[in-house]
């Protein structure tokens, strides 16, 4: 286990699935600036170049980003993003479909609840998937850390699992469909940096 890669990879999972989850703050762009020295480590120069843009970002810039971030992700167009794996995964459009219960169960199984406020959003958004495997990934680093190989072994596998049956079936699309309709330079480049870190997760 390569705990530098782990460790990256956890640490951009995080900031995502929170970016997802409200439109970027200013505490949301400082937080990208540790990033940036962790992605170039895992060869992932996207993060770079979206902390560059974060730099020149003023705040109508920062306000633009707000704007767009709830036009593609809560926004009412109907060919918007939408962050959801049913929207991705069902055969309609349609929130709450098979793949939001496949994950709360998998959720469950591993004690993963999601602190998201007082909203209730459906399980397969987003943020909680990019959460859930910065959680696997952070308790594989602890099991690893206290020489119980079994176990960071046994969350590992669970990553891959998740991975393989739910994130990769989705999120590329996903961020393929943002970079094609978002209109700031922002949310593009924070989809390329979720696919890579998708890819990097995956090949962890």
């Amino acid at each position: 286990m390569d705990k530098d890669k782990l460790e990256g990879c956890r640490q951009l999972a995080s900031w995502l699935s929170d970016l997802y989850w409200t439109a970027p703050s200013r505490a949301t762009v400082a937080a990208l600036e540790p990033l940036r020295a962790e992605s170039a480590k895992l060869g992932i120069e996207e993060a770079e170049a979206l902390g560059r843009v974060a730099e020149g970002m003023d705040d109508a810039g920062l306000k633009d980003v707000a704007v767009d971030h709830t036009d593609l992700f809560y926004g009412v167009k109907p060919d918007a993003p939408f962050p959801y794996e049913s929207i991705y995964r069902g055969e309609q459009r349609l929130l709450m479909q098979a793949p939001a219960g496949e994950v709360k169960k998998v959720y469950e199984a591993e004690g993963y609840a999601p602190d998201q406020g007082d909203s209730r959003e459906p399980e397969d958004h987003i943020s909680y998937e990019l959460g859930y495997l910065a959680f696997l990934l952070e308790a594989a680093r602890d099991a690893h850390e206290r020489g119980d190989a079994v176990r960071a072994g046994e969350l590992m596998d669970k990553k891959d699992a998740f991975v393989q049956e739910h994130v990769l079936r989705w999120i590329p699309r996903f961020c393929d469909d943002v970079r094609r309709r978002s209109s700031t330079e922002f949310l593009k480049l924070t989809s390329s940096l979720t696919e890579r870190t998708v890819a990097a997760i995956a090949d962890l």
